[in-house]
């Protein structure tokens, strides 16, 4: 039996210049928890479950939606302090059998942004956490412990859609089944790795030697130029393609979707304007003024099956 961490997280945001000041739009993140396992400790469940929260509320305080929407996240754990993955996250897209090819929306963006249900019974995405590393729940890190929430809200992110299905491939004949996210993908000259038209991976170079960079319009206006992202010179499969590159988003300027996080301080815990515009470009409606969300914890036990696969980590 699986135990249900139910997490309501109220996000208040003006919808028109005409709009009262009192209108409210909601999305929730329910997340499943596996019975006994790191949100379920019992002596650190409660925090971890309270800082999962505060994730989910500055997450969804950035974002506008028409209705409330309920997004179910099947949330698993595991220990193994020597992997170099913190966290991972993701989930997958719908797509006819035929064509059987596209960008497409994740079940979690399309959720949120349409209220269309591709999940059905099970999870619209997945987060995978590695307790077997030191954690910091609260707003101090100590040396050898990384920033829950930070990356909390990293992997969120990734379900939300800022999530690529490109992999380290030749050119091929055959057109692929790819992320919103992945159509924005460009060469440095402003090329779109993948056709936009028959969906073949045609820049297949591009995905090595920081050749890879995002061109969505609103992006670009936000950075003044192709946004960099995360394309060392050998791909890293769940790494590679789905980050803001770490080389060029340095000290201050650290962005919270980079790749990787550094321990034993904060990591970035706000969504940069760039990253704001890359979500503008993934369709989502914005917030005119972020506040902070109002979190209520539920337990309950509702058995959800989980049925996602896609994820993209954040390493240490």
């Amino acid at each position: 039996m699986r135990r249900p961490l139910l997490i309501l997280v109220c996000a208040w945001a003006l919808l028109t210049l005409c709009a009262p000041l009192t209108a409210q739009v909601t999305f929730t993140f329910n997340f499943n928890d596996d019975e006994g396992t790191g949100f379920n400790d019992a002596s650190l469940g409660a925090a971890r479950q309270a800082a999962l929260a505060a994730a989910a509320s500055t997450i969804s305080s950035y974002i506008s939606t028409a209705a409330p929407r309920t997004i179910v996240l099947d949330v698993t754990s595991y220990s193994n302090g020597g992997s170099g993955t913190l966290a991972a996250a993701g989930s997958s897209v719908y797509y006819p059998i035929s064509p059987g090819a596209g960008f497409f929306a994740t079940n979690v963006q399309k959720k949120i942004q349409t209220g269309v249900d591709d999940s059905g019974a099970g999870a619209d995405g997945t987060v995978s956490w590695n307790f077997g590393h030191a954690w910091a729940l609260g707003d101090t890190v100590a040396s050898g412990e990384f920033d829950f929430k930070s990356t909390a809200m990293h992997e969120l992110m990734h379900t939300l859609g800022f999530l690529n299905f490109v992999k380290d491939t030749s050119s091929t004949t055959i057109g692929g089944v790819y992320t919103l996210f992945d159509s924005k993908l460009q060469t440095v000259s402003g090329t779109s790795v993948i056709n936009q038209s028959t969906f073949i991976l045609e820049q297949s170079g591009a995905l090595t030697n920081d050749g890879l960079y995002f061109g969505g319009a609103n992006a670009v206006a936000a950075y003044g130029g192709l946004v960099p992202i995360y394309s060392p010179s050998v791909w890293e499969q769940g790494s590679s393609g789905g980050h803001t590159r770490d080389s060029s988003f340095t000290g201050a300027d650290a962005l919270l979707m980079n790749h990787a996080l550094t321990s034993g301080s904060l990591g970035a815990r706000e969504l940069s304007t760039v990253e704001l515009a890359i979500l503008q470009d993934l369709g989502y409606s914005l917030s005119a003024v972020p506040e902070p969300a109002q979190v209520a914890l539920l337990l309950g036990l509702a058995p959800l099956a989980l049925a996602l696969q896609r994820r993209r980590a954040r390493s240490a």
